[in-house]
């Protein structure tokens, strides 16, 4: 997955100062720095996907991320949107099923006026 970085085999990982293993599997989480941008990530154990990054000068002097008020507001907002649109895709789903069986009625009907305006095509 991560060439180099020793996250392809996560049995061959050691973390903290004692580097135990067994301890670092029970953790949720693991952060790496990137040997080529020394880029900080936040790696989930279980799926193995990155869960943040921080560029090097959005670290600080503890290795953790700075928190930037712009990032959260907009993570806000995002989660507020999609509130509010499944809101309005539920609502226009629970409309399309109200209306579906008078839908479904007119379809029919509509064939049924087809069907008897053509006439039966003979079979050679």
């Amino acid at each position: 997955m991560f060439p180099g970085a020793g996250l392809d085999d996560p049995t061959h990982l050691t973390f903290g100062k004692k580097g135990n293993r067994k301890n670092a599997m029970e953790k949720k989480q693991i952060d790496v720095t990137c040997p080529c941008c020394n880029t900080r990530l936040t790696v989930d154990v279980l799926t193995r996907k990155v869960m943040r990054q921080a560029a090097p000068g959005q670290v600080d002097d503890t290795g953790k991320a700075v928190l930037d008020e712009t990032r959260w507001d907009s993570a806000q907002e995002k989660v507020a949107g999609r509130k509010d649109a499944s809101v309005e895709k539920f609502d226009d789903a629970l409309g399309q099923e109200r209306t579906r069986e008078k839908d479904l009625d007119d379809l029919f009907d509509k064939a049924l006026r087809d069907a008897k305006r053509k006439p039966p095509e003979e079979e050679t």
